[in-house]
Parts: C-alpha cells; structure tokens; sequence
C-alpha cells in the first residue's frame, strides 16, 4: 500500500509538471502583452489608489467599488505590485498566469478528493488550463479578479473536502477563511456556499441540521460583501415576460454551446434581434434547453454528469440575464471561467472510463491517446492565438472594431491606442474614418488635434480644438491640448487662459495643474509655478518628478534650504533621478561642501555618460577643491559631447589661468565669447597682459 500511494503521489506531480508545462506554452504570449484601455487604465493605470501603498489608501481600497464592483483584494493586489515593480505590464501578465496554474493545480485537487483517479483528475485540470475560453480571464490584467477569487475559491472547496471526512475544525476553518478571500476578490464567489452543499451531495453525506449550519459562516459574510456588487445591478427587466424567458435560456446555453465549441471566441457578443422565436438564434437555444433537460432527466442516476450540471447552473445562475438595458455585453467569455470547472472534472471522469474500457485493445487505446493528443493539441493552439487579442490596445480595438455595434467609438479607440504607439498616420486615418461615421464627436476631434499638434501642424491642431469646444464647451481635454499647442507658439497668454478654464471645468485635473506649473516656470513665474507643484504633490506624494520640479523653482527663488530639501525628497523617491543629484551636487557646491557634491554629480554621471552637463558641473567642483588637472578632464568630456556650450569654455579657461597656461585660458575665452557669452571682454583684456 505504501508504494502505491508513493507510486501514485509520484505519478500526479508528473502529470501536474505536464499540464504546467503545456499551460505554460499555450499563456506564453501573455509575457508580452502590455496593458489595454478596457479597464486596466480605471482600474491600475490610471487609479491613483494603486499608487501608493499606504494605510489610507488601503483603507479606501477596502471601502470602495471599481467599475461598479467590489474587488478590494484584487485592487489590493495590484496596489502591491505597483508598490515592487511600478507599471511593468509583464509582471502582472506573470503573476496572473501563475495564479491561473495555482486554479489548474487545485482543481486537479479537488477532482482527487472528489474520488476521481489520477487521469480522471488530470485530464480534466487539463482541459480547464488550454481551453481557449478561459484566456480572457488570465491574458486580460483586470480580470485578475478571476484566477484570483477562483484560485481561493478551490483552495476553500479542496479544504472543505478534507474536513468532510475527519471533521477537522482547522481544516474547516481554513475553508472559512479562503472563502472569505474569495468573495473580496470577486462577488461571484456568492455560489461558494451553493456549491458546498453539492459537494455534501457527491459525498453522499447525510443531510443533517450541522450540514446547514457550517454553511452559517460562508453565508454570513457571501450574502452582504457580494450584496455590495448585486445591489449596483440589480434591476427590474425592462421586457415583456416572453423576451425576459427567451432571453434567459439563450444565455444558458450560450455558455455551453461555447464551452463545448469553442470557436469565434469574442472580447465583446451582441444579442440577437428581434428577441422572439422568429429569431434562428433563439430557436437554436431554446431546442438545446429541452435537449439538456432531456439529458439531466435521462442521466440524473450518473453523478459526475448530475454533478457537472449544478455546479455550472449554480456557479453562474445570477449572471444569466433576463434583458440586456444598459449592458454593451450580457455575455463574456470570463464568465465561464470558473463555472466550467464541473464539466472539465466531468470530461475527465468519462475520458477516463473511455480509456479503461477500451484498455483490452491495443488499436482501441492507441486511437484514445491519439484522439486527446489532436483535441488538447488543437485547443492548445486556439488558446496561443486567442492570446494574441489581448497583446496591447491595438490588437484588442482591431477585435472589437469587427463586432462593437458603434464604429464611430471603435475606430476612435483603435485610433487612440495607435497613437500611443506612435504610429501616428494609422491613428489619423481612424479618427477620420470615425469622424466620417459621426461627425459629432467631441471627444475625436481632440484626438485628431493631438495628431496635428505633434507632427507641428499648428493650424489644424487649433481648428479641431476649437470645433471640440463648440461641440462641448465643456471639455476639459481640449482646453488643456489646445493650451500646449499655444506654448509651442509662443502664446503664453493664450495658453494660461485655456489651462485656467480647463481647471475652472474641473478643479482637480492634475494634467492642467502639471501644464500651468511648466507655463508658469517659463514665464519665470516661480512662485505660482511652486505653488502648482506643492497641489501636485499633495495629490501625488510619490512622484519624484514633482518634487524636482519644485526644487528647480525654489532655486530659481534662492530658497536653496528648501530647494535642498526637495531634491532629497525626489531621491528618497527615486535614487535614480539624474536631475536632482545634479541640482542637490550643485547646491552642495554652493554651500562649500564639495564632498557630497561630489557623491552626487558622480552618482549622477554614472546613470548618464553622455550627460555633458555634469562634466561641467563636476569639473566646477574640482575646480573648487583646487584639483584643476580633474576639473580640466572634465570640461574635455563635456566639450566632447556639447562643443558649443559656451560656459564650460568659460570654466575650462579659468582652470588654465589657475595652472598659469594664459594661452590656452586666452583661446577657452575667447571661444566662449565667440559663442555668445557676454561680459568677458575685460577678463581677455586681462589675460592679454
């Protein structure tokens, strides 16, 4: 008994290694995909509760909804990430594709405990980890909050299956706790409670009044916690009775004529109209109802078949609609994720009775194996291709332009992610294209003016963002990018003018606090610009850039202290920032302390070679210390990388005249003259002589 059971134990984790390893090959593109504008931006990109991991952030994280959800962990998890590694979409990628093998192995667990043998189990964690429908709940990043809520939602099912026979209180506990994780990554862990009790079922426990009550605790805090989502949702149907019904069982069997043929898969279904039985669409969904209600009827003695059923129907029973008002989908992909994980544990039983029967003929076996082979070959495939929609904002809008209902919108989007990319005439020719279909559109003719802006067609640029005004008054974009083009101008006034509606539109709007700071530090109006910034940073306490910025202006006001200040703020930020070591080097400079000033210009130096400021600026610290030999090395380099920076000439030729060389300090003088820096006439005077 001992060697099977290590016999066995060895056997599953080559079986695991193998459905990893496969798993692996199929997701492998998701590593590098980016992120899209389909929720990533609201969620992780552009959510400023991410940003930051703090105890007042996480708390507001835990107090509230995203996208009209409550997904506090799975926000939390990104807010973590971001925290190690910032905006590196691979790692994301990454750490959704493992979560994914985490669900894949557990459900190979689960099937064990449920009593199916190895294979059974294995096959069946198989066709869960390469079904190409589950590659929107692991290839796009928002929907982290599947693989995540699932992985926990097993690990709770898995755990309860190990307290069912022992009655182990820490096992049971355990599944408590993993629920209780499960339903704050996702609200659809609400059937966790449901499916425990189908669990009980396929242990054939004997329902008692204890096998209501240790369901108390997951009820207890699934009802409220999912309530938060359901409650956003919720909503009478707006159609008659016949089309509420109809509509229903077509979503039903949506799932499972996608399941069970997995091809055209979508990011975005429509619904079929009219909503009636003169609808094919509807005819075909209403006559694979009555077959799978012939089927339950028929099959109800097989338990892995009855079993399959009820944890789909009860998995995913408050997602099937009765309407579609509101919604652009009332179907996804990712829905099915976890609630197909019945059937692939059922097609495991069967794949394997299949194989025991037929284990007597060696031709019968051979064409099992070579059946699978083509089937988790080809779903394999259809997995590695469905990844490639997910790969950037691009590839994604390409899609959804084929099947969204509004082009105008769809060409526009694709348009935006194009110019992201900077692939600016393929952009232009979509915001055309929308522009032809709806001619309307605000919103477009900033994008298309942004275009023009960069490739310096002012005119144009100016015309879109004034028929973007005139189309909405209201709209901030415009005022602030129409600003930006005013600068290029050399309009200040005019600039200043529109950054300041675009902040009277919307007092909070970072980006037109960002652009008044710089206008206001170009028009040498540092203390509004200082004042721009110190808003900033109160918003976003976690950019160094920010406080650089600050620092420059506080300098330019011979506020050194503060300045100082700023600067090692920024650092403590990002070490990395080459400006402000230059800046606090400089300042250190000022003050005397030519030590620190040294460790930073070479820190600073040695993340930017090619920098020929900080030669000249460290060579103006060498010089200080009296080392003109170094001071004079430095000004070379510069010179080498900026031969027309008139100041290094200047400086050099003060480190000649230092060393008694009048001839070279002449020609360094006189060729920083030549290049336009003004007041040396009486310093050459002087050298001469």
């Amino acid at each position: 008994m001992l060697k099977t059971g290590r016999s066995d134990k060895h056997a599953g984790r080559l079986i695991l290694a193998g459905i990893i390893l496969v798993t692996v090959i199929a997701f492998s593109g998701v590593l590098q995909s980016g992120f899209t504008d389909w929720d990533d931006d609201t969620l992780l990109t552009e959510n400023p509760d991410v940003r930051v991991l703090s105890f007042e952030n996480i708390q507001k994280i835990f107090t509230s909804t995203y996208v009209q959800t409550y997904i506090p962990l799975t926000v939390f998890s990104f807010a973590v990430e971001h925290a190690l590694v910032g905006y590196k979409a691979w790692v994301y990628h990454f750490n959704n594709l493992l979560l994914h093998l985490g669900v894949v192995v557990l459900l190979y667990a689960t099937g064990r405990a449920l009593g199916l043998r190895i294979l059974a189990a294995g096959l069946g964690a198989l066709l869960f980890a390469v079904h190409p429908m589950h590659v929107e709940s692991v290839a796009w990043i928002t929907e982290r909050k599947d693989v995540l809520y699932a992985f926990f939602y097993l690990g709770a099912l898995y755990g309860y299956l190990k307290y069912l026979p022992t009655g182990c209180r820490r096992k049971y506990f355990l599944a408590v706790f993993l629920g209780l994780l499960s339903i704050l990554a996702k609200s659809m862990a609400l059937s966790l409670p449901l499916i425990l009790f189908v669990l009980d079922w396929m242990q054939e426990r004997k329902f008692s009044r204890w096998t209501f009550l240790d369901k108390l605790p997951f009820f207890l805090y699934v009802v409220p916690i999912a309530g938060i989502t359901y409650a956003i949702h919720s909503r009478i149907p707006e159609v008659s009775v016949s089309q509420a019904v109809l509509t229903w069982i077509w979503s039903l069997t949506f799932y499972i004529r996608k399941f069970f043929w997995p091809v055209a898969l979508k990011p975005l279904y429509g619904y079929a109209t009219p909503v009636s039985l003169s609808h094919p669409e509807y005819q075909i969904a209403l006559a694979l109802f009555v077959l799978i209600a012939i089927s339950l009827w028929l099959g109800r003695r097989h338990r892995w078949y009855i079993f399959a059923w009820l944890y789909y129907f009860l998995s995913i029973f408050f997602l099937l609609r009765f309407d579609h008002a509101r919604d652009l989908g009332i179907v996804a992909d990712r829905f099915m994720y976890l609630p197909s994980a019945g059937f692939c544990l059922w097609f495991g039983y069967c794949a394997e009775r299949l194989f025991i029967k037929t284990r007597l003929s060696l031709w019968l076996r051979g064409a099992s194996v070579l059946l699978a082979g083509i089937l988790f070959t080809g779903l394999s495939v259809m997995t590695y291709r469905q990844v490639g929609i997910w790969k950037n904002k691009a590839m994604l809008w390409e899609r959804l332009s084929e099947h969204f209902p509004d082009k105008a919108v769809a060409y526009n989007n694709q348009g935006i992610a194009f110019y992201e990319q900077g692939d600016f005439e393929r952009a232009l020719d979509l915001y055309n294209r929308s522009l032809a279909i709806d001619p309307h559109r605000a919103r477009v003719y900033v994008n298309r003016g942004n275009v023009y802006a960069l490739q310096q067609a002012h005119a144009k640029a100016l015309k879109d963002y004034a028929a973007a005004i005139q189309l909405n008054p209201d709209r901030k974009e415009a005022y602030l990018n129409r600003a930006g083009v005013y600068r290029s101008l050399g309009r200040a006034g005019a600039a200043m003018a529109d950054l300041n509606r675009s902040l009277k539109l919307d007092p909070g709007f970072v980006k037109a606090y960002q652009a008044r700071a710089m206008l206001n530090f170009d028009r040498q109006e540092y203390r509004a610009a200082s004042a721009d910034y110190t808003w900033l940073i109160e918003k976003l306490p976690a950019s160094d850039f920010l406080y650089t910025q600050r620092g420059l202006c506080y300098r330019a006001l011979r506020q050194f202290g503060k300045a100082q200040m700023d600067f090692t703020r920024a650092l403590k930020v990002n070490p990395t920032n080459v400006l402000a070591l230059m800046n606090r080097g400089n300042l250190y400079g000022m003050q005397g302390r030519l030590e620190p000033a040294l460790k930073d210009l070479n820190a600073a130096i040695a993340l930017s070679k090619d920098n020929g400021l900080l030669y000249n600026d460290r060579g103006v610290i060498y010089g200080m210390r009296g080392d003109y030999a170094r001071a004079i090395a430095d000004y070379d380099k510069a010179l080498s990388l900026n031969p027309h920076y008139a100041p290094t000439y200047y400086a050099r030729s003060l480190a000649y005249r230092a060393m008694h060389e009048t001839e070279k300090a002449l020609t360094d003088a006189r060729k920083a003259r030549a290049l336009g820096l003004e007041g040396l006439d009486a310093y050459i005077d002087t050298l001469k002589q």
